[in-house]
Formats: structure tokens, C-alpha cells, sequence
């Protein structure tokens, strides 16, 4: 009866730096909000990250009007992500939740970073699949924002379009 107990233990000691890799992954988790640029110029963006598994993550885009662009409706879609390197991190966009007319999901390529307003993703909004050699958008930067992730009404919704 040892011996099963004696090779689990071991078993478990040999895989557990496997395990601890999944530790070189920071945690994302929660809402991200800045802002990117686009076809439609500066629109404000809260990226909520909800669910991470070791490089793995998912969550919500959630666009919108910013102060000095109020033109820009409002829309949501799922996200897909994982960590390319500890820092690099690319994030693809998936489903719509709330989805304006003449919009399409885009891609995000990013770095995590600190700032002085505290942990930073910036980097290149990239145009999805069969448009990705179409460049209308450029640059997007979002600071984490304190709290759990807080999910926004107009993605709260599983309908199509509004």
C-alpha cells in the first residue's frame, strides 16, 4: 500500500513545476478601460477580462463614444485571447452582443506593461481575418481599472444585433 502513495507523491512532485508554469502568466481579470483608434476616429473602450486559464482568457470588447468623438455608437462582442510571451498578449475578436450597423470586430496584437496609473496594455488594433491587410485602425491603450470585473449593460445581452 505504500508504494501507490510513494509514486503519486513523487509523480506529483515531478509535475508540479508543469503546474507552476501556468504562475508566468499575469492575471487579467477584470475590466481594462481606455480607449483605440479606428475608421470611426478616438472611441473609448472597457476590455473585461472574466475568465483565464494559464495563457488562456476570455471576456467582452465594449466600445463606445468618447468625450471628444460623440458620434461613435455603442457595441459589444466576445474575446478570445492568450499570451504569446509573459508580456505580449493577442486578443481576437469573436461574437457580437451588441452589434452597430457597418461595424466589424476587430483585433487586438498588445504589451502588458506598468504606468503610472498602474498596469497598461497598449498596442496595435488589428482588422479581423480575410481584412487584416485593410489598415483603418491604429493604436489602442487601456489601464486596469480596480474592482472585479463589472460587465456593462449593453453586453449583458445575448441578442444579435439592436
Amino acid at each position: 500500500m505504500k508504494k501507490p502513495i510513494a509514486i503519486a507523491l513523487f509523480t506529483l512532485v515531478l509535475a508540479s513545476p508543469c503546474l507552476a508554469q501556468d504562475a508566468r502568466y499575469p492575471s487579467l481579470i477584470g475590466d481594462w478601460q481606455g480607449s483605440y483608434y479606428c475608421a470611426q476616429g478616438h472611441t473609448g473602450l472597457t476590455l473585461t477580462i472574466t475568465a483565464q486559464s494559464g495563457k488562456a482568457f476570455s471576456g467582452l470588447f465594449h466600445f463606445y463614444a468618447a468625450p471628444d468623438n460623440a458620434d461613435v455608437p455603442e457595441g459589444c462582442f466576445t474575446v478570445s485571447g492568450r499570451f504569446v510571451s509573459r508580456h505580449q498578449l493577442v486578443i481576437d475578436g469573436a461574437n457580437w452582443i451588441t452589434h452597430p450597423k457597418d461595424y466589424i470586430t476587430v483585433d487586438l496584437d498588445g504589451v502588458l506593461g506598468d504606468s503610472a496609473a498602474g498596469s497598461a496594455i497598449a498596442g496595435t488594433v488589428l482588422m479581423p481575418g480575410k481584412f487584416r491587410d485593410v489598415h483603418l485602425c491604429t493604436t489602442f491603450r487601456v489601464t486596469k481599472a480596480p474592482g472585479p470585473p463589472n460587465v456593462d449593460k449593453a453586453c449583458q445581452s445575448d441578442t444579435a444585433s439592436r
